[in-house]
C-alpha cells in the first residue's frame, strides 16, 4: 500500500522544544545543501542562519504558551501550590489564556526581527515590504525555493506513511487531555471536577491527577485491533506504552531536577532562607511594582543565558513570592515575568537545548547567535512587560494583593541570622 511496512512509530516522543527543534532543524538543513544548489551560496547562507535561529527561538518561544510546554512553567505551577495552599493555583486554562497570546505576539517579533536582520531575495515579502529589492528576480527566485521546500517537505511527508492504528488512539486521548484540562475548573463556570469535591471544597482532580488517568490508559490499550482477521490474538499485541519505553525514553534528570528544586524551595523556606532574602530586599520597596517586575525580567533574561532555565526559576520563584508578600504586591507579579523570561534565551548555544540543537548544524557561529540574540532579549523584555500588565493583569487579578497571599501562610521560624 502507500504507507508499506515500517517499524513501530515513535508513540512516546512527547512535544518538548528540543524534540521538536531537532525534527524541524532536520528538515530544514534538507533545502539548504549547497552542493545541489551550486551558485547560491550566499543565499543559501543567509537563509540557513535564519531558518536554524527560527527553529530554534520558536522551540523557545512556543513552549511558553501552555502550563507543560516548557519546565519553568511546570515550576510555576508548583511553587504556586506549594508556598500559597490557599491560592487556587494556576491551572491550564487559565494559563493558556494569558500564555496563548503572549506567545503569539512574541513569535510575530521575533518572525520580523530575523526576517528583516536576514533580508535577501530568498524572502521575497520581505524584501519587497522592508527591503524594496527587485520584485521580478525576487518573486523568480522566491518561486524557486517555494519548489524546493515543497520537494523535502513531500519526501519527508511520504516516510511517515498511512496513520495507524494506535497513532489514531495517541491522538484522541491527547484530545481528550487537553479537554479535561480545559474544562476542570474553566473560571468562568463549573467544570466537571466540580462535581468530585471534598467536605472543603476542594477537588479531587488536578491537573496532574487528570494527566496520569491518560497515561494509566496508555498502558492499557492495545497498539493493534483485533476486529480484523490477521489481527493478533487478545493479549499478544505491546501496549501503546509499557514501562520498558518509560524506562528508557523519559527524561529522569529532569524530573530529578525539578523534584530536588522543590525540595530546595522547601527547604529554604522552612529555614527561613526565604523570609531573610525577602527581607533584605525589601529595600526595593521604594520602586514602582511595574518597575520592579521589569528589573526582575532583565535579570531572568540574562541569567537563564548562563543557568538552566528551570534552574532559575527554581531557585528564584521562592525569593521572588516572599519578596512580593513582604512588599504587598501580588506574588504572581513577580512570579510570571520571571517564568516567562527563564524560557527566553537567545544568545548563547548553552543557554537551552533548541539553541544548542540548532548551533549543532554548523551553520551559525556563537558571536552571530549572541548578536543577533542580544536584540531579541531586548524584545522579549518588552513583549514580557507589555503582556504583564495589560493580560496579566485582566487574567490574574495582578492589580491587587490577594488574601491568600497574607505573610501568615508562609514559616516564619528562621534558622538564618
Amino acid at each position: 500500500g502507500n504507507g508499506g511496512t515500517r517499524e513501530r512509530p515513535n508513540y512516546e516522543t512527547s512535544f518538548s522544544s528540543p524534540n521538536t527543534s531537532g525534527r524541524s532543524a532536520e528538515t530544514a538543513v534538507g533545502t539548504l545543501s549547497e552542493e545541489e544548489h551550486p551558485g547560491e551560496k550566499k543565499s543559501l547562507t543567509k537563509l540557513g542562519k535564519a531558518l536554524m535561529l527560527g527553529v530554534a527561538y520558536s522551540a523557545n518561544i512556543g513552549g511558553t504558551g501552555s502550563l507543560i510546554g516548557t519546565g519553568p512553567n511546570i515550576v510555576l505551577s508548583g511553587m504556586v501550590t506549594r508556598l500559597f495552599p490557599q491560592s487556587p493555583g494556576i491551572n491550564f486554562g487559565l494559563w493558556l489564556l494569558f500564555g496563548a497570546p503572549v506567545m503569539l505576539l512574541m513569535l510575530l517579533s521575533a518572525w520580523l526581527y530575523l526576517a528583516g536582520v536576514y533580508c535577501d531575495d530568498s524572502f521575497l515579502w520581505c524584501r519587497r515590504k522592508l527591503c524594496f529589492g527587485k520584485r521580478e528576480a525576487s518573486r523568480l527566485r522566491n518561486l524557486q525555493w517555494t519548489k524546493r521546500a515543497k520537494a523535502v517537505i513531500a519526501v519527508q511527508y511520504k516516510k511517515l506513511g498511512r496513520i495507524q492504528y494506535a497513532e489514531i488512539c495517541v491522538l484522541v486521548l491527547l484530545v481528550l487531555l487537553i479537554l479535561l484540562w480545559l474544562f476542570r475548573e474553566p473560571k468562568f463556570f463549573s467544570g466537571w471536577a466540580s462535581v468530585f469535591r471534598t467536605e472543603d471544597n476542594k477537588s479531587y482532580f488536578s491537573d496532574t491527577s487528570t494527566a496520569m488517568l491518560i497515561v494509566f490508559v496508555l498502558f492499557i490499550i492495545p497498539s493493534q485491533p483485533f476486529c480484523n482477521r490477521g489481527c493478533p490474538e487478545v493479549g499478544s499485541a505491546p501496549r501503546l506504552l509499557d514501562w520498558g519505553t518509560v524506562e528508557h525514553k523519559l527524561p529522569w534528570g529532569v524530573v530529578i531536577l525539578m523534584g530536588s528544586g522543590f525540595a530546595i524551595a522547601d527547604a529554604a523556606e522552612t529555614s527561613g532562607l526565604s523570609s531573610w532574602v525577602g527581607e533584605k530586599l525589601s529595600v526595593l520597596g521604594t520602586l514602582s511594582p511595574v518597575v520592579l517586575a521589569f528589573l526582575v525580567t532583565c535579570m531572568v533574561v540574562m541569567a537563564t543565558e548562563v543557568l538552566s532555565n528551570v534552574a532559575a526559576a527554581t531557585l528564584l520563584l521562592p525569593i521572588l513570592a516572599k519578596l512580593a508578600v513582604q512588599l504587598e504586591i501580588n506574588p504572581l507579579f513577580l512570579m510570571i515575568p520571571a517564568t516567562l523570561s527563564a524560557s527566553y534565551a537567545f544568545m548563547l548555544p548553552v543557554a537551552t537545548p533548541p539553541n544548542a540543537i540548532a548551533f549543532s548544524f554548523g551553520r551559525i557561529k556563537v558571536y552571530e547567535m549572541v548578536v543577533t540574540g542580544i536584540f531579541l532579549n531586548v524584545i522579549a523584555i518588552g513583549v514580557v512587560t507589555l503582556s504583564l500588565n495589560t493580560i496579566g493583569r485582566a487574567v490574574f487579578g495582578l492589580g491587587s494583593f490577594p488574601h491568600w497571599a497574607n505573610s501568615t501562610n508562609f514559616t516564619t521560624t528562621s534558622c538564618v541570622t
